[in-house]
């Protein structure tokens, strides 16, 4: 696992975006990494505020983006067989394991992956 470095779901960055200032203190000083996927989420969201945009721009540069090689996809596939995940979760769940790092997510969903990906779960979430 590389330490100090954690793969970051869509939701936690909507909450980051949405001024969670505890969340983000907590990542401050961490290597943080992004699967192509969410970034697709992040950018298609139908409102064209240009804030936004910017934020986003501006975040995700301060992220490595993980794009999604024919390893992941292999991993997704199997990930989506075994567990019935989404296809979006199970190429970010693929993405987690095939980069060997810890997802940090606010999705039940990911819980019953059952220690095949190393997951941290922000219970009761939403926090501000």
């Amino acid at each position: 696992m590389i330490a100090n470095s954690v793969l970051l779901d869509t939701n936690v960055i909507v909450s980051i975006f949405q001024g969670h200032e505890t969340l983000a203190a907590e990542l401050e000083g961490k290597h943080l990494y992004v699967s192509v996927l969410p970034r697709i989420e992040l950018y298609s969201w139908r409102s064209s505020d240009i804030d936004r945009v910017r934020w986003l721009d501006e975040f995700l540069g301060e992220c490595e983006l993980v794009e999604m090689d024919r390893r992941i996809q292999d991993l997704s596939i199997g990930i989506r067989r075994n567990y019935n995940l989404a296809v979006v979760d199970a190429v970010i769940a693929a993405t987690a394991l095939g980069k060997d790092l810890p997802l940090l997510t606010a999705d039940q969903d990911f819980a019953k992956l059952d220690g095949a990906v190393k997951v941290i779960l922000l219970e009761g979430w939403p926090k501000k």
